[in-house]
């Protein structure tokens, strides 16, 4: 999307990642870029991000946050299975 000349809101957990991505993006394509950190295993998530881009113009949104688990469901601890539908499902 940077190589065609999208400027892109970038989200993630990690702002020292989003940083040095949006870094790269806007000197190797010219783009400008925002960062949001936000984390969508929580309910704020969402809202988090909304209000990130609550003045912007969007015109594509692509989601690709996904989170999973493995092993025996009844084995595995509730609160990672909440956060996996809340990622999921939710936001």
């Amino acid at each position: 999307m940077a190589e065609a000349g999208l400027n892109l809101l970038l989200t993630a957990r990690s702002k020292p990642s989003l940083e040095e991505l949006a870094t790269l993006l806007r000197s190797r394509y010219e783009i400008q870029t925002r960062i949001v950190v936000a984390d969508l295993a929580g309910p704020e998530g969402s809202e988090v991000i909304i209000a990130g881009a609550k003045d912007l113009d969007l015109g594509l949104l692509v989601c690709s946050a996904g989170f999973g688990t493995s092993g025996r469901f009844l084995q595995s601890p509730l609160e990672s299975e909440l956060n996996m539908l809340q990622v999921n499902c939710t936001s």
